[in-house]
């Protein structure tokens, strides 16, 4: 509720725009309060549908009429006329305006030397004075790390905390306004958490802090039982753990802004939020297409016009207002399977495109892609950032045939690819399976054919280079009138879905097989995208590895911790990553690891050249440490990783550790490096002995690689 004083229909419209346009999230500390404004408020009705001929808001309203708030002013009376009054209504209550913050903006990069630089810019309610606006920057200690003056300014801070998906680190930017007094009377604060991040697309890479990212996890909804539509702390927690447990680093706010407390969440949690706009079913053809039908033009006079745009302008505005200083949300989604192939889509988007980049030109801008929109008929791509596609071949089309849908899937694909050569994002895709029914042959709506369908889409993905994502659709089941199950395998909530007889219980878990074998499919299928999602096939042929770890069930449930933090959390480079594996797994003679990490290292950028020169040195104890070794492999080997293959290799001759050598690890990489070398290390010493003691053989599908 907003009581105005202003006294002109001017000021109202002014302060209309400006509480839409300024978006802090109300909270509660030493200057402000949050104070309910339920009770019983001044009220009038106008008697012209012209606000400016009638305005008893620019005056006091005397207590004629007073109605409670919040109810239905209609329901209140017993009168007649105020009961079928359809327009203007005014309410109020005295205020007292004061100096405030009204928008906080802050938008962060990194120096090479790690320093974090942050650029802010505060405005208030009213002119303040430089000397009148304080600025604090605080850790995670509560430690005061830089200082500034003004409205506006660009601090350094040194040494800083990157915000990393998964290894979230949030610094506090406290604004006080201070008093024109001698005494510097504190008259508003606010603080404001922020992550010290980059976010940029480089040719068909996403990256973050410039390192190349890839999203895994779901398209979500703010949906759960009895509780229903909106925002529930408690699913919300759990959500978020069973999709960490997962595998998933990522989601999307499908198809609306989420509340604010989940994007809090996610900051402090490391979640990577596709951010997303209300604009879904500008696309008037879905229906029809389904169908076969002819469908109506969507950007028609009668249809999406003019007003849908503004209106499309204005949400646009209220989310980046809202969300852009929340470190977790990398990208913004202008609208969901638009008609995007259909005249008028281009003279549609185009202006919203530039608006999101105007609003905000630190994160890239996409939008997800229907199927009907295909690389060819497409309108539009050319003008955002990343790929975004939602496809479900082998579902809504060539049902039950995987063989062709995998056909069709890729080619689509490398379509886009040839086309644009950007970052792809598959934001869609999944197959509903009632819980509990089971088929030896692909039955659509068994979960073995769910297994199955998503396991293609994986193949494909792994073959297809600039796929940088992938979002199953959905996480959880949400009600809906027409659709029984649109859920991961795994997962189901309990509700009448149409099949609540077959639904396990809210989001449990099924099949121990999954429990007891998750983690080793997430590193079997996380090794050629840094993080695949678990969907393993009950009936299928899972790794060899995975079977006979399966014997321990328990085992392999503390194993997949540390494995999934092997491919998702280190600060240590992917490429270092491969090189610290290799040197392991050929120092221990494990042609299992050296095969499977042959290809996966050589898509983070290790060459056949390194590759042979560090299997040599797994036939040899002190390889690199000889006289002149890496003197003589100066051209192949950067000065960091001389560093690195020098420092492992004495960790694996060990059990000593040189002080020459340690010193020289301590002066190329920082203290988690130096911790994640030496634990990557040792858990690849035991998956080595494993495979070996094992006798482990080669997966089919794997080309031997020689150590």
């Amino acid at each position: 509720m907003i009581a105005f004083t202003q006294h002109s229909i001017h000021d109202l419209k002014r302060q209309v725009t400006l509480s839409t346009r300024k978006m802090l999230k109300p909270q509660a500390n030493s200057t402000r309060d949050i104070v309910s404004l339920d009770g019983i408020w001044n009220f009038a009705i106008a008697s012209s549908p012209d606000i400016e001929a009638d305005a008893p808001w620019s005056k006091l309203i005397p207590p004629k009429l007073q109605v409670p708030v919040p109810a239905s002013y209609n329901d209140i009376f017993a009168d007649e006329k105020i009961r079928s009054h359809v327009g203007w209504v005014y309410y109020q209550r005295q205020v007292t305006p004061a100096v405030s913050i009204i928008d906080i903006t802050v938008v962060t990069d990194i120096f090479e030397s790690r320093a974090g630089k942050v650029q802010y810019k505060v405005e208030t309610s009213q002119p303040v004075e430089d000397d009148k606006v304080k600025i604090s920057v605080l850790d995670e200690e509560g430690l005061t790390v830089s200082q500034a003056n003004g409205t506006k300014d660009e601090l350094t801070i040194n040494s800083a905390h990157l915000w990393q998906p998964g290894a979230a680190y949030l610094y506090q930017l406290r604004v006080e306004i201070l008093s024109d007094s001698d005494k510097d009377e504190v008259l508003d604060t606010y603080e404001l958490p922020f992550g010290i991040r980059t976010i940029s697309v480089k040719g068909n890479q996403f990256l973050v802090n410039g390192k190349p990212f890839y999203f895994t996890g779901f398209g979500k909804h703010e949906d759960s039982p009895i509780r229903g539509k909106g925002f529930d702390p408690a699913y919300m927690i759990h959500d978020f753990h069973l999709m960490r447990w997962m595998g998933a680093n990522s989601f999307r706010t499908a198809h609306y802004p989420y509340a604010e407390e989940v994007l809090d969440y996610a900051d402090r949690h490391g979640i990577v939020v596709i951010n997303e706009t209300p604009a879904v079913g500008i696309n008037l053809g879905i229906i029809a297409g389904v169908f076969g039908l002819k469908a109506p033009p969507t950007f028609a006079p009668d249809a999406c016009n003019e007003k849908t745009q503004a209106a499309h302008d204005q949400a646009i505005r209220e989310l980046v207002a809202r969300d852009k200083n929340h470190p977790s949300v990398v990208m913004w989604t202008v609208t969901n399977e638009p008609a995007s192939a259909e005249p008028g889509a281009r003279e549609y988007l185009e202006p919203l495109v530039s608006l999101t980049r105007e609003l905000d030109p630190t994160r890239p801008v996409c939008f997800a892609n229907m199927g009907f929109a295909t690389f060819e008929k497409d309108l539009v791509t050319d003008l955002f950032d990343v790929i975004c596609l939602n496809r479900y071949y082998g579902w809504y089309s060539q049902t039950g045939d995987l063989e062709e849908a995998e056909q069709v899937l890729e080619k689509d694909l490398l379509g886009w690819q040839a086309k644009y050569g950007k970052p792809m994002i598959m934001t869609e895709y999944g197959a509903e399976a009632v819980a509990g029914l089971h088929a030896v042959c692909d039955v659509p709506w068994s979960e073995e054919y769910q297994g199955k369908f998503l396991e293609m889409f994986h193949r494909v993905f792994d073959r297809v280079e600039t796929v940088v994502g992938e979002h199953v659709w959905n996480f959880a089941d949400f009600q809906t009138t027409s659709r029984a199950a649109e859920a991961p395998r795994i997962l189901s909530q309990a509700q009448d879905y149409k099949n609540s007889s077959t639904q396990v219980h809210e989001r449990a878990v099924i099949d121990w097989f999954y429990i007891s074998t998750l983690a080793l499919f997430q590193l079997q299928n996380s090794t050629v995208n840094m993080a695949r999602l678990p969907y393993p096939d009950v009936n299928g042929t899972p790794l060899n590895i995975s079977k006979l770890l399966a014997h321990s069930p328990a085992t392999v449930n503390h194993w997949s911790k540390i494995a999934g933090a092997h491919f998702k959390d280190l600060e240590l480079s992917s490429k270092n990553r491969e090189l610290v594996i290799l040197l392991s797994t050929a120092k221990f003679r494990s042609s299992y690891e050296w095969t499977h990490h042959s290809t996966v290292s050589a898509k983070e950028g290790v060459t056949d050249a390194q590759r042979e020169v560090i299997a040599q040195a797994g036939r040899q104890k002190g390889y690199f440490s000889s006289q002149g070794k890496l003197e003589s492999l100066a051209e192949l080997f950067t000065s960091k990783e001389k560093a690195l293959l020098l420092f492992i290799e004495a960790v694996i001759d060990g059990p000593e550790v040189a002080d020459e050598l340690w010193t020289k690890a301590k002066t190329e990489f920082s203290d988690r490096e130096v911790v994640e070398m030496i634990t990557l290390q040792g858990f690849y010493y035991t998956f080595s002995r494993l495979t070996t003691v094992l006798n482990v053989e080669l997966e089919p599908f794997a080309k031997p690689s020689k150590l």
